[in-house]
């Protein structure tokens, strides 16, 4: 006997997430592929003495998914930060005392280029609460994950009361993503097998 199956699911079926929509103006559908399928067999090799049993199951998984990364300002980027916070505990010059008086007042430090250079791995804010020298951005990147999972089993009877089987299990998968500046994919692999 046997049984195969198969699950589809992808963003053409699915409504938009309120979670990818923050804001008030609607963003596009983000990426979703999954397939899930497999089967499963199972017999007599020898009548009354000798069974099988196995199952395979695939999973193909395609997610586009939503980071929030922390980064400088443009000013911030260029060496002009605002007075309203102190560094280590010390009034910048040319700063008023920190607090209400500071908002909206900047001083300015040199950026070396090796820094500058660093930084060009973020992305420029989108959103930023006044007077910071921080902000945030969101970019939509791609998880990737394949999985192969299949089990088979052995039965042997040798009498009404001894009997005997074997197991074994077998499960592989890629996991791929994005690092956190969208620079480089990562990839984690997993790879297991178990015999009993």
């Amino acid at each position: 006997h046997g049984t195969v199956f198969e699950f589809l699911r992808n963003d053409r079926f699915d409504a938009n997430s309120y979670y990818f929509n923050p804001g008030t103006t609607p963003e596009a559908e983000q990426e979703l592929r999954k397939n899930q399928f497999g089967g499963a067999l199972g017999g007599p090799i020898l009548r009354n003495r000798l069974f099988f049993f196995g199952n395979y199951e695939g999973i193909r998984l395609i997610q586009g998914q939503p980071f929030t990364v922390n980064a400088p300002s443009a000013n911030a980027r260029n060496g002009v930060l605002n007075c309203s916070t102190t560094v280590g505990g010390v009034q910048q010059a040319g700063c008023p005392t920190p607090g209400p008086a500071a908002a909206g007042s900047t001083y300015t430090v040199p950026v070396s280029a090796d820094l500058k250079s660093y930084l060009g791995f973020y992305g420029v804010p989108t959103s930023q609460p006044a007077n910071s020298d921080f902000g945030s951005y969101i970019f939509y990147g791609r998880l990737v994950q394949p999985e192969n999972f299949a089990q088979g089993r052995i039965d042997q009877v040798f009498s009404s009361k001894d009997s005997a089987h074997e197991t074994y299990m077998y499960d592989d998968g890629n996991f791929t993503q994005p690092d956190a500046e969208n620079n480089y994919y990562l990839l984690s692999h997993t790879n297991r097998q178990l015999g009993l």
